[in-house]
């Protein structure tokens, strides 16, 4: 089970890594992408051939020793630690009186919201994804359908060489 997580989780760091280069080379756009076993799939307004190319420098780059390109803001893993901090704190600042507390809990709500960032990239770093995609190489891209501003995009990660 440990090499299936690790795999997962080396496929989250180069769909994020891949997700980076694509905004370098157009700006950022609206995508989404989903991490599986057997590699990712990015929905947004590009081209299988993109992708490809993308993810394959994205893999060099991150072998380079390039693993910020691992982490983001925009992942959904920082967006559930931001919700959970911002939950835990407006609970544990509302106490028994919710109603009476409700500055402090908002108070707190604010201060969880404020470390999510930082909590969320920890997290990226430590559990969601691994930057170490040394032996992992780009195996077949297809474009599986969609609008031209919202395709979907199969990456398959195979083993190199």
């Amino acid at each position: 089970m440990n090499r299936l997580i690790r795999r997962l989780r080396q496929h989250h760091a180069i769909e994020h890594a891949t997700v980076a280069v694509l905004f370098e080379r157009r700006g950022r756009c609206k995508v989404f992408g989903l991490s599986d076993f057997g590699g990712f799939t990015l929905a947004g307004p590009f081209a299988a051939e993109d992708v490809q190319s993308a993810a394959a420098e994205a893999i060099a780059r991150l072998q380079s020793g390039q693993s910020n390109l691992a982490v983001t803001d925009l992942c959904g893993t920082t967006l559930v630690t931001t919700a959970a901090l911002a939950a835990v704190g407006a609970l544990a600042g509302a106490g028994n009186k919710r109603v009476a507390n409700l500055p402090r809990a908002i108070t707190f709500a604010v201060a969880g919201v404020a470390l999510a960032p930082a909590a969320g990239r920890w997290l990226q770093r430590t559990v969601t994804t691994d930057a170490s995609v040394e032996g992992l190489a780009i195996g077949k891209v297809a474009e599986l359908g969609g609008t031209p501003a919202r395709r979907r995009v199969r990456v398959n990660i195979t083993a190199a060489g």
